[in-house]
């Protein structure tokens, strides 16, 4: 009894001890089934974690096989993650991704630290974050962040590019263009690249550059291949669009897709052609091709940019370079412009619309007296050399004619006007003043001049010359009949004139030579000027004529004039044969008279004086003439008597009467008369050759 109840003690333990193990169980299974609830919630909090990020993310353990990879990480590779989870890159990755991919892991492992580097992919560039992580078993893995840094790697490139294109040196448009596709092609990675012109105009295209093939037979005239836009393949498409067009596949392009517009030896794979277009209009078009991978707009976008930013340079560059060939060109035209200006005798001078000097040249400077450009240019003229007349008065800008020219668009031709040097004097200018015109409005004016002071001189030197007598610079007979008009007006009356001729003047010029007479008739002109009033005129009509014409003078004024004249005539004694003139006086009271009668009258009146004088002065001619020409040579005094001597011992032996005697012996004392001078000569003992007459 007692062992049964022992037994059933044994057994209710047992039971009780199996009760608590049942619990203990149940408990501990709901224990790790809460933690593996939580294991899974933070696995599935991990995953959703890491495949917020579009960024591939993944985890490898310290054998190198991929324990976690994300959703990007899947897309990256384009896995699912039963091809990744569990096993190494060399499952499905080649062979220098693993290789690269596994020496940037064991660099981690091996130092723990965290490593960032670029790496390029397949085509894009890559910016790798790995580092090490505490794995559950204890052993350390490889946590690893890949970031896409293509685009940014390829602005970066870009910006480079653009910065070293624009800052190169290129000798010509061309070495631009070929560096632009050369440096095209490595930014797209393709190997092959043409650029062509294109001319809207004959729609055509027009090959520039070319890089990696060899080009056909060049049939342009310009020496580059030439097609048209029907001929052009997926450029013409391109052209025609305005819209870049890409084929990843040229194998399966159509007839209509042909490329290029030329054969070449190297098989095309992958091909974009995409047009340049600058303010609107497309002035190029550029083909690349055979890249690794494909074409995406990308490529296109970075391609664009590359070639608007050179072309635009170069558009830049030419025009630059225009601009400077036509700044020197416009330099060398107006030196040239300039030469001419100085070549010029005329002074020339240009204004602008407020009247300041734009321009001069040498004539100009010389003639005012300025020693170099810089003291004109910019100068209000008018106020510099145009300021006053000749008198000294002020001439106001209204009054300018020059400056009518700006105001009425038209030229101007001025003689009587001054202008002013820089010392201050003035001289007479002869100048024309010419509107300039630019788009139908006047923009300025030129003005050239000349200095006519000299001319001036000159002309009033022929002026005078032509209303006077060079010899007695009295006035001459055609001021007279040009003038006498205005004289002869009523407010004159009475108007007297007195005629006069001087007696003896032939005489005297057969005699003593005509500087006699000529001394003679000045000294006639003299004493007639100096008998008469400031507003008294005196006339040489010619020879040893005479006119003087005194207005508002009646008759008995005019005769005490003529008295006058005669008694200073007197006191003179001019010469033997030039003591007297003879005058003749009339006066003209009404205006129904004619003054040419009234000279008529006059001219009468002296004609009878004259020949009253010639009766009496004839008796003493003779004896005038001898004793004048004795007194002033002796030995022809002497010379005569000895004549009439010998020829009166010649009549005595030849027994001729008294009468004739007595004209042979006055005959040989005359017969020296008529000659003017006497060169006489002698021979070596002395005596007298025969006298010469020299003229």
């Amino acid at each position: 009894m007692q062992g049964a109840t022992t037994i059933w003690a044994l057994i209710i333990l047992a039971s009780g001890l199996l009760v608590i193990v049942g619990l203990l169980l149940v408990h501990n299974l709901r224990r790790l089934r809460a933690q593996s609830q939580a294991i899974t919630n933070v696995k599935e909090l991990l995953n959703k974690l890491i495949n917020a990020y579009d960024t591939p993310i993944y985890l490898k353990d310290a054998d190198l096989k991929y324990v976690l990879i994300n959703q990007a990480g899947l897309s990256f590779y384009g896995k699912t993650a039963g091809d990744v989870i569990g096993r190494s890159d060399s499952a499905f990755r080649s062979t220098e991704i693993c290789r690269l991919e596994q020496d940037l892991d064991r660099e981690v492992l091996d130092q723990q630290k965290t490593i960032i580097k670029e790496i390029a992919v397949e085509g894009k560039t890559l910016r790798v974050t790995k580092f090490p992580v505490k794995l559950v078993s204890g052993a350390c893995g490889v946590g690893t962040c890949l970031t896409d840094i293509t685009e940014k790697h390829r602005a970066c490139d870009l910006s480079s590019m653009l910065l070293e294109l624009m800052q190169r040196d290129y000798s010509s448009s061309q070495e631009q263009l070929d560096y632009a596709l050369t440096k095209a092609l490595e930014l797209t990675q393709s190997k092959l690249g043409c650029l062509f012109q294109y001319d809207q105009n004959r729609q055509e295209l027009l090959l520039n550059s070319w890089s990696s093939f060899s080009v056909p037979e060049l049939t342009s005239p310009q020496g580059r291949l030439c097609c048209s836009l029907t001929e052009a393949g997926v450029f013409g498409k391109a052209i025609r669009q305005k819209n870049a067009v890409i084929i990843n596949d040229c194998t399966a392009a159509g007839p209509h897709d042909r490329c290029l517009p030329f054969p070449v030896e190297i098989p095309l794979t992958r091909f974009t052609a995409i047009p340049v277009i600058i303010d609107g209009a497309i002035v190029a078009a550029l083909g690349l091709a055979n890249k690794d991978i494909d074409y995406d707009h990308n490529d296109v976008y970075q391609a664009t940019a590359l070639i608007n930013a050179v072309w635009n340079a170069k558009d830049r560059r030419e025009k630059t370079l225009e601009l400077e060939q036509a700044n020197k060109a416009l330099q060398e035209e107006k030196e040239k412009l300039q030469l001419i200006l100085d070549s010029a005798a005329e002074a020339i001078y240009g204004i602008d619309l407020d009247g300041r000097c734009t321009f001069c040249n040498q004539s100009c400077l010389r003639i005012l007296g300025y020693a170099d450009q810089g003291q004109l240019l910019g100068k209000n003229m008018h106020w510099l050399i145009h300021h006053s007349r000749s008198d000294g008065t002020p001439l106001p800008r209204d009054e300018c004619k020059i400056l009518t020219t700006l105001t009425q668009g038209k030229g101007v031709h001025v003689e009587e006007e001054v202008l002013w040097r820089a010392d201050g004097s003035c001289f007479h200018a002869d100048y024309y003043s010419f509107p300039q015109y630019k788009d139908g409005k006047v923009i300025g004016a030129v003005v050239t001049f000349t200095d006519i002071t000299a001319r001036r001189r000159a002309e009033a030197e022929i002026t005078y010359l032509s209303y006077h007598d060079p010899l007695t610079d009295l006035f001459n007979r055609r001021y007279l009949d040009e003038q006498l008009s205005e004289i002869d007006v009523e407010e004159n009356l009475p108007i007297s004139v007195i005629m006069g001729d001087a007696d003896g003047l032939k005489l005297t010029n057969d005699i003593f030579g005509h500087e006699t007479g000529d001394l003679f008739l000045k000294k006639t002109a003299g004493i007639m000027k100096s008998s008469c009033r400031k507003t008294d005129i005196v006339v040489r009509l010619g020879g040893d004529e005479f006119l003087i014409i005194l207005p508002k003078t009646p008759q008995l004024m005019a005769e005490r004039v003529a008295a006058k004249i005669k008694n200073k005539f007197t006191r003179e004694q001019i010469n033997v044969f030039c003591d007297s003139i003879s005058l003749g006086t009339s006066t003209k009271t009404s205006p129904d008279e004619d003054i040419w009668q009234i000279i008529a009258q006059a001219d009468k009146k002296m004609y009878t004086e004259k020949l009253t004088l010639r009766r009496r002065r004839s008796a003493n001619l003779i004896n005038t003439i001898i004793s004048t020409l004795h007194a002033k040579s002796p030995y022809e005094a002497e010379h005569a008597k000895n004549v009439s001597l010998l020829c009166e011992q010649i009549g005595t032996e030849m027994n001729l009467p008294l009468s004739e005697l007595n004209l042979l012996k006055e005959a040989g004392y005359l017969h020296n008369m008529g000659v003017r001078t006497k060169t006489w000569t002698y021979k070596s003992g002395g005596s007298p050759c025969i006298p010469t007459r020299n003229e």
